[in-house]
């Protein structure tokens, strides 16, 4: 149970909003580099060239990490 229910859950408006506003850019930003690249190749290294991860950390303005469930991610601290 604790498998598919554990972790945080966000119920402050303010830290949802934000998260959201984040996640908002990342796609636009996603969606860009989609629409510059030409082929797959050049996706790919459209994809390296504009890191997204670096341009858009997901922190919030606090200091704290978010993450989504949907993704797999390598949590180091």
């Amino acid at each position: 149970l604790a498998s598919n229910y554990g972790g945080i859950y966000i119920f402050d408006k303010k830290i949802r909003e934000e998260i959201l506003e984040n996640e908002r850019k990342i796609k636009e930003y996603n969606q860009w580099i989609n629409n510059i690249s030409a082929s797959d190749e050049e996706l790919r290294a459209n994809i390296k060239k504009y890191d997204v991860e670096k341009k858009f950390p997901q922190v919030l303005s606090n200091g704290c990490k978010y993450y989504r469930n949907d993704y797999n991610y390598d949590v180091d601290d």
